[in-house]
């Protein structure tokens, strides 16, 4: 494949990927501003960390690609391989903002116990 097709196919997907975000979404967050709230509400419901519940559901579209490359003849339900492509990188996006998050709140602990206030804190790291 040419660069440039491959450059086209990314620049599609990408779209793709957005739209597919914006329309799945709600569906998983509800009235929730908070994107990552349907993997909180699950991990709180199983007492699990909201990182396990993502890789449940991220392992759910691996294992549907898995199944493909094995049997690509075998029916893919509901939904086609690409879509579960585009899921894998929605997917990998949450996961990312669930471990960022993560970082963010284990250092605001961290300066609460030194007794740090961590807007303060954050405040003069980015005031010139």
């Amino acid at each position: 494949m040419k660069k440039s097709r491959f450059l086209e196919l990314q620049k599609n997907l990408k779209t793709e990927v957005e739209d597919t975000f914006n329309q799945k979404g709600p569906a998983y967050t509800g009235e929730s501003k908070d994107c990552l709230a349907n993997f909180k509400k699950m991990a709180e419901k199983f007492n699990v960390s909201p990182l396990l519940v993502w890789g449940i559901y991220f392992n759910k579209h691996v294992d549907a690609i898995n199944s493909f490359i094995t049997n690509p003849d075998l029916s893919q339900g509901s939904e086609p391989i690409e879509t579960r492509l585009i899921d894998i990188i929605n997917y990998s996006y949450l996961g990312h903002a669930i471990i960022e998050e993560e970082k963010e709140n284990s250092i605001v602990r961290d300066l609460s116990k030194e007794g740090i206030n961590p807007v303060t804190k954050i405040k003069a790291e980015f005031t010139p």
